[in-house]
Order: structure tokens, then sequence, then C-alpha cells
């Protein structure tokens, strides 16, 4: 069995004194560790973040000190290598708050880990604003979505996750309603060779106007607006 290794690791964000200061810390600490989980805690020591410009590790134990994004989105890429040994590399946006602490530790759920503040903690809203004259189906979540006709707006969209991994980056999408024709239904690959499967991956992604990964911390509200032209789009911080 791996065994436990407590690691630690302090980012400060902020410049001017530590009580404007963010901190993350790792932790590989599972209540419910067992050998089932060896290979995802392999991919979960894998991990390397760059957060801002700043690069640092799951198993590092160094302090850090970043420089906040006052009028963007903080921005972090991470990479891991899968079990397969194939290393895997995303990006999302978030909106790190000063003198919080954020932990950053394994997800056993549906993702290689979570990133959890200690305080102030809550899932957020995304809204889409339609001044073109298209249409689509916009997804906040898993499971929420909603229809965006022409010219128009949706509400708030609360941006749903499974309880098990509910601070982890996920999904927003912009599609048109040709993305969930029934060919792409996964229900309807069993019959499918893994090539004939990603063929549809990639055919369906064609179908996509616009996607981003954005991980909720404070109950942040955003609101992605579609120009005239249907071809650019804004994401804004309400």
């Amino acid at each position: 069995m791996l065994k436990h290794a407590y690691l630690l690791l302090l980012l400060f964000v902020g410049i001017n004194s530590f009580a404007q200061n963010c901190s993350i810390k790792i932790t590989d600490d599972l209540n419910d560790f067992t050998q089932d989980f060896e290979e995802e805690m392999k991919s979960f020591f894998s991990l390397e973040f760059i957060i801002n410009g700043i690069t640092f590790y799951s198993r590092d134990t160094n302090a850090i000190s970043i420089s906040p994004n006052t009028t963007v989105f903080d921005t972090i890429h991470y990479s891991f290598i899968d079990r397969n040994g194939k290393t895997y590399a995303e990006t999302f946006l978030c909106q790190l708050r000063s003198d919080e602490t954020y932990t950053i530790s394994p997800c056993v759920c549906c993702g290689i880990f979570l990133m959890t503040p200690e305080k102030n903690a809550k899932r957020g809203f995304v809204r889409f604003n339609n001044k073109s004259s298209n249409e689509y189906i916009t997804i906040a979540s898993e499971i929420d979505s909603d229809t965006l006709y022409k010219t128009s707006n949706t509400d708030y969209i609360f941006s749903s996750i499974s309880m098990n991994c509910g601070f982890r980056p996920n999904q927003i999408l912009l599609a048109r309603y040709s993305y969930f024709d029934e060919k792409y239904q996964y229900e309807n690959w069993k019959t499918k060779t893994a090539k004939e499967k990603e063929l549809l991956e990639q055919e369906r992604k064609l179908h996509l106007a616009y996607q981003f990964n954005f991980l909720f911390l404070h109950e942040e509200k955003l609101t992605l607006t579609i120009a005239q032209d249907g071809k650019t789009f804004d994401l804004k911080l309400d």
C-alpha cells in the first residue's frame, strides 16, 4: 500500500503584506485510503501546477510567493501522468481571494484533485447573454443546462456538481443543437470500437461554439456574452 506522506505547500498570493496573502496547501490525506487508490495517488503526486506563471508540484514543500491577477481571472495550468503513462494537461480559470487558504487534495470521484477554500466555500453561477441571431444549448455543469435563444439571456445557472468532488474545475459549454445528436450519446456507443468512439468525440467537438474550464470557489457569478457576429465571446465576473 502506498504510505501516506503528509505534504504541505503554502502558496502566498499578494506582495504587500501577509494579511493580504492567499495560502494554498497540499495534502494527500484520505480517510478511506485503500490499495485501490494507489494508481490515483501516483497520478496525484505527478501533478505540476502553474499559477499566474509560477510553477510548483504536488510533492513540493516550499513556500511560493505569487502576485495575483487583480483585473483578470487567475489562470491555473496543471498536468499529470495517468495510469497508462500518458501526460494529461489542462487549464482552468478561477478567482483567488487574499487572506484565504485553499487545500489541494486527491479527488476520489471523477477528477485528479480538489482545490477547496477553508472558508467562504460555495459553488457559483453562470449566465449567458446572446446578442447574436444564433441559438445554442448552454451547459454550466454536468447536470445544469438551458436553451439560449437568439438575442436573449438566461438566468443565472447554478454550477451543480457531485457532492464528492464539489471543488474541482468543470467545463462550461456553449454548443449548437447538433452537439446533442443521438449518435453522440454514450449509450449508443456500446457496439463501437475504440477508434470509432475517438472519431465521434472529435466530430462532436466541431459542434461546440465556445468552452472553458472554471473552478467556482466563493459563489462567483459569471456572465458569458456572445457578440452580434456570433464569433466573439466575452467572459466577465459580475
